[in-house]
């Protein structure tokens, strides 16, 4: 059975919809239980996502707590802006056609994206190990804060694949002129 590359490519939407929507509704729930920690119950840190207990954070330095959480926040917006930017990508790829710059200029988006993923990741990554130095205990931290040297890297193979893609904006230009 052979597959086609435009199936592939639907699947591949209907893939990338699932992620981005999946990491809307965690990264809303994430907004939502830590304003109720805040604001109205402070136990819900215990539970803010999915296993996610900051509440010996919180009971230890607030304003570290409210740092943690936003760099959270920040690295899952991050990612889905990521799947965002790949949604745009699946709307404005031709088969046919496929070299063009609006590509490009999304491509090297979304290596942008992936560094900024990157970085907050190690950053928080650092921040949590020195509070972990200072007794702290996370359990489930890491698997909401990502690996930040993944990201880089992703970000470095995009960062590559834009440059090869501008190549072939080049080359296609150039092959259109002479036809």
């Amino acid at each position: 059975m052979k597959i086609n590359a435009g199936i592939l490519l639907n699947i591949l939407r209907v893939l990338t919809w699932a992620g981005f929507i999946g990491l809307c509704i965690k990264v809303c729930s994430l907004m939502i239980s830590f304003g109720i920690s805040i604001y109205l119950n402070p136990v819900a840190s215990s539970n803010l996502y999915m296993g996610l207990d900051l509440s010996n954070l919180k009971n230890y330095d607030s304003t570290a707590y409210i740092m943690v959480v936003f760099c959270i926040i920040g690295i899952i917006s991050l990612q889905t802006g990521m799947f965002w930017v790949l949604l745009i990508i699946f709307k404005h790829i031709n088969l046919m056609s496929p070299f063009h710059e609006r590509i490009r200029q999304l491509i090297l988006s979304l290596s942008i994206l992936s560094c900024m993923i990157g970085i907050l990741s190690k950053i928080t990554f650092g921040y949590t190990s020195r509070l972990m130095g200072q007794g702290m205990r996370f359990p489930n931290l890491f698997e909401h804060i990502g690996l930040g040297d993944a990201f880089i890297f992703f970000a470095g193979i995009l960062f590559f694949i834009s440059v090869l893609y501008q190549k072939g904006i080049e080359l296609q230009n150039e092959n259109d002129l002479t036809i």
